[in-house]
Parts: structure tokens; C-alpha cells; sequence
């Protein structure tokens, strides 16, 4: 985290933990059902690539089209093994001739490193600035209103981009409006001050869950190396090109949508425990048969009364045969909720 972003958000009565902002003074580290807040984002990390083949290689290693990226909206994508098991996943946007991941800040420096070893002869710098800059998001039509007042030209499009006064600004929201901010401590300090007053200050539990109800899905160090794309719906959600052409992994990838069957996918759940869920969590089913478990959590927000919403990539089969439950077969069962799109399960006619 940034040092004059930490000491700032001391001085706002944030308790920081080994992810980020939990919560602020007094008030409890769970989301809630309201839309409208005010939160630290330094949970996702940022990697810039500059340079005249930048966009080639980007094109060349990552499961969305980059070509496509014209500096007016963000895209979700992915970098994958050769085995087109996600190593990272990220929202990818473009600034002139320079493109920013924003992602999951525990798979930065591990993403950075691998990527960094196909430069080779490219002009191509990747640069770390999870620590130069601050990110931030706001959420609700409140959150609309406060940015509008400040006359930034904050897109209102979802997926939309924009940059003023060297501030990032996303917009990410579907049902509820969301957006991103990202600049230096300088930068968003006043502007935090300015839009406070208009929002309650949240942790990332309110954050996670807006993105688990969105079923935005996010893969941290923990769940690294686990999944194909379609596993976490991200051809669902204009996260995979299938006519881009080559990138490590895409060979299975296209396989899974030309000639296969999806037999795992992405779920929302809700789950009461006293054991908190957490990333990489195993899930079981008596009914399931296969060797590699019927799944396993990705994204966890807790709510109040040892309540927590998950999304997880569950055996499609054991979802429609019998209950879910976390952990093993003693565990608390899941209550699977309804994704707010479709998900293709059959391969492209």
C-alpha cells in the first residue's frame, strides 16, 4: 500500500489487515444490502505495460482481444497457462499507447515475473504501481451524484473509461453503479474528502459482495493455476476473444467452446457458517464423482450473523442432483442463488 495513501487512511480510522482496508472506526468489517459507500481498493494491485509492442504483446499473452481497446472502455480478461488454467484474471484498459491490469494484489508480482520472461526483444517495460498509485471505489447512485458535482468525466457507460487531471476513472457497474478511481495519494486524497460526506465508508467485504451479486468473478494467489475461462463464466462476461488468435492455453480454451461441454461453471451462493469461507475452500457432494472434488470457492464477502455470500466454480451435475456443501459432508450446505446472465454450457453451433 502506498505510504502517504496509509498514513491518510489512518487518519480516517481504517483497519488495515494482511488484505486491505477492513473497516473504518467503529463500524463492523461486513458488507450489507446497501448500494451506496465509499471504499479503499488497495486489495488490487496494478501492473503498467509501456512501450512500442506493447499492445502486440499483450495480444499475443492474455485471452481477451487488446487490439480491441481504444482508451474509451476496460475489458475483462485473462493470462493463462499453456494449459488454459487461469494465472491471473484482471480488468485491462488503455491510456494512449500504455495498458494497466488491475487486479488481485497477491498475484502481481508472480503475474509481472512470468510475463516479464517473454519480452525478450520486445519493447515492451512492465512497471509495478501498486505502491506509486491508490485506487479507490465508489458505489451507488449516491456515488453518481458525488462525481458529478466534482465535473469529472466520469463515464456513464458500464465498462466505459476515462482520464482527467491524471485520474483513471472506470466505470464497472451493471445494476448498481460502480466506478474506479486510480491516481496518486495527492490526487484522491481531496477528492475522498470531497465525496465522504455523501458516503459511508466501507471495507472490501462491501466491495466483494457488489462483485459476487455482479458474479464478477477475481482469482486470487489461492486459486491460481485452477481454472479454464469458461470455468469462471468469463465467456459469459466478454472475457475470452474465440477469433483473436493465439495466446498461451488458447488451444484448450477453444477446444472447451467449439468441441466440448462445460461441466464446471461459476455460482452464486449463500452460506451460514462459523467457520469463515475462504478462496480455494473445497465444496462436496455425495453425488459427485469425480476425482477433483465437486468445487471450490472463489470470491467470499461475510455479512452480518456468520452469513457469507460466495461465488464458486461448482460440477454442474452435482449442483442439479443434490445439495452442496462446504468443505466435506458435514459441512454447511450452500443455498445456490441465480447468476444475473446466462451461461453457455454447450459448445458453438
Amino acid at each position: 500500500m502506498n505510504t502517504d495513501w496509509a498514513n491518510f487512511l489512518q487518519t480516517q480510522q481504517a483497519h488495515i489487515d494482511e488484505i486491505g482496508v477492513s473497516h473504518f472506526a467503529d463500524e463492523p468489517a461486513v458488507a450489507d444490502e446497501k448500494n451506496d459507500f465509499l471504499c479503499d481498493l488497495s486489495q488490487l494491485g496494478l501492473l503498467k505495460f509501456s512501450g512500442e509492442d506493447a499492445a502486440s504483446f499483450l495480444q499475443g499473452q492474455l485471452s481477451n482481444d487488446v487490439n480491441a481497446l481504444d482508451g474509451s472502455q476496460s475489458q475483462l480478461s485473462s493470462y493463462c497457462s499453456p494449459k488454459g488454467r487461469i494465472l491471473a484474471s484482471f480488468r485491462i484498459f488503455r491510456h494512449d499507447d500504455d495498458f494497466y491490469l488491475l487486479m488481485p494484489a497477491d498475484t502481481v508480482a508472480a503475474t509481472r515475473k512470468r510475463l516479464q520472461m517473454y519480452v525478450m526483444m520486445s519493447n515492451v517495460t512492465i512497471t509495478d504501481l501498486s505502491d506509486d498509485s491508490v485506487r479507490i471505489g465508489l458505489s451507488g447512485d449516491a456515488a453518481t451524484k458525488a462525481l458529478d458535482q466534482l465535473s469529472l468525466p466520469v463515464p456513464k457507460s458500464k465498462n466505459g473509461y476515462a482520464r482527467q487531471n491524471e485520474i483513471h476513472m472506470l466505470n464497472i457497474g451493471d445494476n448498481c453503479p460502480r466506478y474506479i478511481l486510480i491516481s496518486s495519494a495527492d490526487k484522491l486524497q481531496p477528492l475522498w474528502e470531497s465525496v465522504r460526506a455523501e458516503l459511508p465508508l466501507k471495507g472490501y467485504n462491501s466491495w466483494n459482495y457488489k462483485d459476487i451479486q455482479e458474479a464478477i468473478p477475481s482469482i486470487v494467489a489461492a486459486n491460481v493455476d485452477a481454472f479454464v475461462p469458461q470455468m469462471i463464466n468469463l465467456h459469459a462476461i466478454n472475457g475470452v476473444s474465440f477469433s483473436k488468435g493465439c495466446y498461451p492455453g488458447q488451444e484448450i480454451v477453444a477446444r472447451m467452446h467449439f468441441l466440448g461441454k462445460l461441466k464446471r461453471r461459476m455460482y452464486r451462493a449463500s452460506v451460514h457458517t462459523e467457520q469463515p469461507p475462504k478462496p480455494a475452500d473445497s465444496l462436496f457432494s455425495a453425488k459427485s464423482t469425480s476425482g477433483q472434488g465437486a468445487g471450490q470457492v472463489v470470491t467470499v464477502a461475510e455479512l452480518a450473523d456468520n452469513h457469507y455470500e460466495i461465488l464458486a466454480v461448482i460440477q454442474i451435475t452435482a449442483v442439479e442432483s443434490g445439495s452442496i456443501h462446504l468443505l466435506d459432508g458435514n459441512g454447511p450446505i450452500l443455498e445456490i442463488k441465480d447468476t444475473p446472465y446466462s451461461v453457455p454450457l454447450e459448445r458453438e453451433k
